[in-house]
C-alpha cells in the first residue's frame, strides 16, 4: 500500500472528536534497575506538574514446570505510572521507555504533544542521554454507528459478508497491519464492536497505532519526527471514514 500524504497539518478538526485515548510512546534500550528508585523519587517534581497519583508498574511472568509439577510467579519492577487526580492524563516512566496518554477531553495536537514533551524532558533528566529504539503515536477512537445500517456508509474499512448469508454481526474484532513507506514504519489498525452505550447505535472501537524505528535517531530530532506523524495519522483517519461518519463528530 502506497502512502498518500495529501493532508495539511491541522486540517482535521471536530467539535466532538471521537478520541478516547491518545498515546505517545518512546522505547529505549533497557535501563539499569537502579533507575526505578530515581523514578520513584520524581514524585515531588511530578506533583508540581499536576501528576499527584503514583502507582508502581510491574511485569508478572507465570512459569509452569510440568516435570516437577510446580509453578512460580516472577515479579519484575519496571518503573512508575503517574496520574492526574481526574485521570485525564497519565504517564509511565519505565526501564524500557516512556508512555504518555491523554484520556478523553482531547483538544488539539499542540496541547497533546506539548505536555508529552514536557514530561519526556523530566524522564530524560532522570535517565540521562539514551538511545531511541522506536516511537509510536496511537489514537483510540469510539464511534457510534446506527444499528441496522450498512457499515460502509460510515467506515471505509469493514468486513464483507456474502449477500446470501445473514448480515447481522453480534461480535466482531479485526486487526490489520500495513507498512508505511515515508517515513518507514507500520500502522496497526484494530476494530471491535464494544458493549452498547446508546440506544439504537453500535459502539465501535477504531484504533490506529503508528509505529516507527528510532535506530539512528538523535534525541534532539525526536520531536520533529513525532510531529511528522500528525499528517500521517490525519490522512489515514480521513480515508478510513466516510463523510457521513465525520459529520457526526460536529453534530
Amino acid at each position: 500500500m502506497t502512502e498518500r500524504l495529501s493532508a495539511q497539518p491541522g486540517r482535521l478538526h471536530f467539535k466532538k472528536p471521537p478520541i478516547v485515548e491518545a498515546v505517545i510512546g518512546i522505547a529505549v534500550p533497557e535501563l539499569p534497575e537502579s533507575v526505578i528508585e530515581d523514578f520513584k523519587n520524581a514524585a515531588s517534581r511530578m506533583k508540581s506538574l499536576g501528576f499527584e497519583v503514583q502507582v508502581p508498574r510491574m511485569h508478572h511472568n507465570f512459569n509452569i514446570n510440568v516435570e516437577a509439577g510446580d509453578s512460580s510467579l516472577e515479579k519484575k519492577e519496571l518503573g512508575f505510572q503517574y496520574f492526574r487526580p481526574d485521570r485525564s492524563f497519565a504517564v509511565q516512566f519505565l526501564r524500557n521507555g516512556f508512555l504518555f496518554s491523554q484520556l478523553g477531553s482531547y483538544t488539539n495536537w499542540e496541547d497533546f504533544t506539548g505536555l508529552a514533551k514536557e514530561l519526556w524532558n523530566v524522564y530524560q533528566e532522570i535517565v540521562g542521554v539514551t538511545e531511541i529504539a522506536s516511537f509510536q503515536v496511537r489514537y483510540i477512537n469510539k464511534l457510534f454507528i446506527p444499528e441496522m445500517k450498512e457499515w460502509e456508509k460510515y467506515i471505509n474499512v469493514y468486513p464483507y459478508l456474502p449477500a446470501d448469508v445473514p448480515q447481522l454481526i453480534s461480535e466482531y474484532f479485526a486487526r490489520i497491519v500495513m507498512p508505511i513507506e515515508r517515513p518507514p514504519g507500520r500502522l496497526t489498525h484494530q476494530q471491535a464492536v464494544l458493549p452498547p452505550e446508546r440506544d439504537g447505535f453500535l459502539t465501535f472501537l477504531f484504533d490506529n497505532d503508528f509505529q516507527f524505528s528510532g535506530l539512528g535517531l538523535s534525541v534532539s530530532s525526536l520531536w520533529s519526527k513525532i510531529d511528522e506523524v500528525r499528517v500521517i495519522k490525519d490522512d489515514y483517519f480521513d480515508r478510513f471514514l466516510t463523510p457521513l461518519m465525520k459529520e457526526s463528530f460536529n453534530a
